[in-house]
């Protein structure tokens, strides 16, 4: 979890109550970055950078909304 203080969190969550989170590691800035590294999230910024390329790249296509259903109401 990253905080707008600029600190960061490890957190864990009980299957009974997943709203209530309990910090096991807090963790410096350079802490943090390994963690991600580790978790694979530099491959999930690649995603999302392949989803928003997906109108300029070649050979992928692009959805074009029908004009019968453009400004009407949903329902």
């Amino acid at each position: 979890m990253a905080r707008r203080t600029g600190d960061f969190e490890l957190a864990v969550y009980k299957a009974e109550d997943p709203d209530a989170a309990q910090t096991v590691l807090q963790l410096n800035t350079e802490e943090a970055d390994t963690v991600a590294e580790i978790l694979g999230a530099p491959r999930i910024a690649e995603r999302f950078a392949d989803l928003r390329c997906r109108d300029c790249c070649p050979g992928r296509s692009r959805y074009e909304p029908a004009a019968r259903v453009l400004r009407r109401a949903l329902g």
